[in-house]
C-alpha cells in the first residue's frame, strides 16, 4: 500500500470515529438531576418508608380499610352507577340558550 493511500485511509478512519464520541460530556453525566430533585423535594421524608417499617398506620380501623381497598379495585371493573344530584335553588340552564 503506498503511504499517501494508507495516510488517506487513516484520516478518514480517525474522522469516521470522531462521530461516535460524545459531544455532551457534562450533559451526560447530569442527565436525569433536574427530575431527581422535583421529585426529592415533594417529598417530607424520603426515608420515611424505611424508618416506619415497624410501625403500623394509626387513624383508620383495620376492616374500614379492607372495605375502602376492595371499593378501589372493584371500581376498575364496574364503576360506580351514576348519581342523580338535585340542585335545589340553582338556576337553571337551557341547552337553547348557548
Amino acid at each position: 500500500m503506498h503511504p499517501r493511500r494508507f495516510l488517506i485511509a487513516l484520516a478518514s478512519s480517525a474522522f469516521a470515529l470522531t462521530g461516535c464520541a460524545t459531544t455532551t460530556p457534562e450533559t451526560d453525566a447530569r442527565f436525569g438531576e433536574a427530575t431527581m430533585t422535583l421529585k426529592s423535594s415533594q417529598s417530607i421524608d424520603p426515608a420515611a418508608a424505611l424508618t416506619n417499617a415497624n410501625k403500623s398506620a394509626n387513624g383508620m380501623p383495620g376492616q374500614a380499610a379492607s372495605n375502602g381497598i376492595d371499593r378501589y379495585y372493584k371500581s376498575f371493573s364496574a364503576p360506580p352507577a351514576p348519581m342523580n344530584i338535585i340542585n335545589v335553588g340553582a338556576p337553571t340552564v337551557s341547552p337553547a340558550s348557548h
